[in-house]
């Protein structure tokens, strides 16, 4: 699995403590009770740290959904923004 993006969206609003309990993720929206982070999960080892964290933090999951990158948004497995080629 290369670096991908993901949304974890969990139930109920976070406190900026448990946000950042989620390193690498941040808050796209919180809307209808749920909170969306988007981040990005260098391999599948991290994914599944990063699914155990809410658990652990006694935080209701929601879903775990792949993002596909933005136009010209940093992609951590390559050296330069996405959109940004010599060719």
């Amino acid at each position: 699995m290369n670096a991908e993006r993901f949304e974890l969206v969990v139930k109920g609003r976070l406190s900026q403590n448990l946000i950042a309990a989620i390193d690498g993720f941040e808050v796209s929206r919180c809307e209808h009770g749920e909170t969306h982070l988007v981040g990005w999960v260098p391999d599948q080892a991290r994914l599944h740290g990063t699914l155990e964290l809410p658990r652990d933090l006694n935080i209701e999951p929601g879903s775990v959904n792949p993002k596909p990158p933005e136009p010209d948004t940093f992609d951590p497995s390559r050296e330069t923004p996405k959109g940004d080629s010599d060719g």
